[in-house]
């Protein structure tokens, strides 16, 4: 009888991955998103849990219905403060940033602050007038895109 593999590049649905770096907190890019893009992100009830790590990374979507796609923002980097006791019980505070875990969704782009996954087919002339628009937010400091099939972790940007 013969064996049958299923390959996780079988079922890729097509989407585009943009790179965003900003200082911000998530809900205040996703704040200036909506104003520039005329966007209607929201907040997704349900995080990105990942079991593995034991952390949540917040994620807004919006459905374009005149594209018909789905756009997702999500947060690539958690931190997690860990005080032990002995940190707990001195006068002074030494070094929090010492005690600070950083997890990361996609850990191959420790830089990125927020990915926007683009989910459905885009021409480049709209990637690159959506990456213009996106440049002209006043926190956001750089956007770029990303090839999502040169990710190692790509299956972490399956959401559903």
């Amino acid at each position: 009888m013969a064996t049958h593999r299923l390959f996780l590049e079988d079922f890729e649905a097509s989407y585009s991955l943009i790179a965003l770096h900003s200082p911000v907190e998530d809900y205040k890019l996703v704040y200036e998103m909506n104003q520039q893009l005329t966007s209607k992100f929201f907040r997704v009830r349900k995080d990105i849990d990942l079991v593995q790590q034991g952390v949540c990374f917040s994620r807004f979507e919006w459905e374009n219905n005149q594209t018909d796609t789905v756009w997702n923002l999500v947060t690539n980097r958690v931190s997690v403060n860990t005080e032990s006791e002995v940190d707990q019980l001195t006068l002074f505070n030494t070094d929090s940033d010492a005690n600070t875990i950083h997890y990361y969704l996609i850990p191959e782009q420790p830089k990125v602050d927020y990915f926007l996954k683009i989910g459905g087919d885009c021409s480049q002339l709209m990637m690159n007038k959506l990456l213009l628009k996106l440049k002209e937010i006043p926190h956001l400091e750089t956007a770029y895109s990303i090839d999502h099939t040169m990710l190692k972790s790509r299956s972490n940007l399956i959401f559903e």
